[in-house]
């Protein structure tokens, strides 16, 4: 995973320098942002290999340092959150036009991106176990949520938009409208028979 961070955070930067950061590109009604098009395919296919691999071995596993070092990769999260928070403000403001805080924002985003991934990562291998049906089924359709969210999230920030409600307001709205109707839509998916396909494994 080291490897794939590096190679996106080197990538990253490169698109964003080519096809500006705030550049939008749509395929059909899917929409997304050019520069990270390859970060976003960088991390998918990574997260292929880890699941072929196997969750129980590797650096994923119940007793790997990952596990351990649970605490440590969430203060490096927030703390790299914060720098590319910090960072990517005063590209946009102070330094606007200087391509060497541009190129700065952007690997901090890149940062703050591989850092999360790890902390979540540690934090579910730290604290998962039983969990309520409901979590279990949630489960189940996890990597069919994964694939078909992001068309959701597209869509009602856009349906959302004539609102003109509060940033505070607008996210938990969209993450949970998200959510319910990627989950939803997986699951009624996995109950057609091409669907049932999609169970093994699960």
């Amino acid at each position: 995973m080291g490897a794939a961070a590096i190679f996106s955070h080197c990538a990253s930067p490169h698109l964003a320098l080519r096809f500006n950061p705030f550049g939008w590109s749509a395929w059909g009604p899917f929409p997304f942002q050019t520069s990270r098009a390859l970060h976003y395919l960088v991390y998918f296919f990574l997260g292929m290999g880890i699941g072929a691999y196997g969750l129980e071995r590797g650096f994923l596993a119940c007793d790997g340092k990952l596990r351990r070092r649970w605490w440590l990769w969430c203060v490096a999260s927030l703390v790299a959150f914060a720098l590319g928070i910090g960072v990517g403000i005063a590209a946009m403001t102070v330094h606007l036009g200087s391509r060497a805080w541009e190129i700065a924002g952007d690997s901090a985003f890149v940062l703050s991106s591989a850092a999360s991934s790890f902390a979540f990562m540690a934090l579910f291998t730290r604290f998962a176990g039983k969990h309520p049906r409901i979590l279990g089924s949630r489960n189940g359709n996890a990597y069919g949520i994964y694939l078909v969210h992001y068309a959701f999230v597209s869509w009602v920030q856009q349906g959302l938009l004539k609102l003109e409600l509060p940033a505070i307001v607008m996210g938990p709205m969209v993450f949970v409208s998200a959510a319910l109707l990627s989950w939803g839509t997986v699951a009624l998916i996995r109950r057609i028979p091409l669907g049932r396909l999609t169970r093994h494994g699960a």
